[in-house]
């Protein structure tokens, strides 16, 4: 039963995670603590989730979840970073995991890692990795992740959503902060710049908490490729 009622509330981390920002401050934000932009009509909510000429921006995940039965816990924290650039990405995920992780679900319990990646743009992309020999490889790969979708799925609910002045932000008219429909924040020039959510499941002495935020910085970026070899020798 601990297991299962865990496994509720990682879906929700789940859904987060595979949803995949004008800043709102100096470099990427405690999405919490932005005090939103209010937008005053549809178009000016559509053009907020408007990402067709942007080619630079850093955006920042974290997802997070806490179990506690009894006196036992663990959690799972996941941060991961995106920088785009005209030229190349940049992606970088570690998980950590403390406590008891068999309060996770299966799934979860061998996930800490620390991983990074590269995608190089132009006439032969390239997608950089390390091999299972710990050695920076590349191969021919015109198929880079995009992350804005977590952002760009909200473009078209303008009238799904209103400001609430207790969240310094926009939630849903319908479901309100129920840890099913995120917290949208817009920055002063009113682009999208952050998007949260949290949710609380109990059950007995079982008890899981699973939080995701996503915050976006758009302007100049730097991305640095490593010294890498051909994955397959004859290229």
């Amino acid at each position: 039963m601990k297991k299962a009622f865990v496994a509720i509330a990682a879906g929700v981390l789940a859904a987060a995670m595979c949803a995949g920002f004008a800043a709102c401050g100096g470099g990427n934000p405690d999405p919490e603590k932005v005090k939103s932009k209010k937008i005053e009509s549809a178009e000016e909510w559509t053009a907020a989730f408007d990402f067709s000429e942007v080619t630079e921006y850093k955006l920042v995940y974290t997802n997070e979840m806490t179990v506690t039965s009894g006196e036992d816990s663990a959690s799972l924290t996941q941060t991961g970073t995106y920088i785009l650039t005209p030229t190349a990405a940049k992606m970088t995920v570690e998980t950590k995991i403390a406590g008891n992780k068999e309060l996770l679900p299966g799934y979860l319990q061998d996930e800490a890692s620390n991983e990074e990646e590269y995608y190089e743009f132009g006439e032969t992309p390239k997608h950089y990795y390390k091999n299972d020999a710990d050695e920076w490889v590349w191969e021919e790969d015109d198929d880079a992740p995009s992350m804005i979708e977590v952002f760009t799925m909200y473009a078209g609910m303008y009238e799904a959503y209103e400001y609430s002045e207790e969240h310094s932000g926009y939630v849903s008219k319908s479901g309100g902060v129920s840890g099913e429909e995120p917290i949208i924040k817009f920055g002063k020039d009113g682009k999208v710049c952050a998007i949260y959510m949290e949710q609380t499941e109990e059950e007995g002495e079982n008890k899981s908490t699973t939080k995701a935020s996503y915050t976006i910085v758009y302007g100049k970026q730097s991305v640095k490729l490593p010294t890498a070899k051909p994955a397959n020798p004859t290229e």
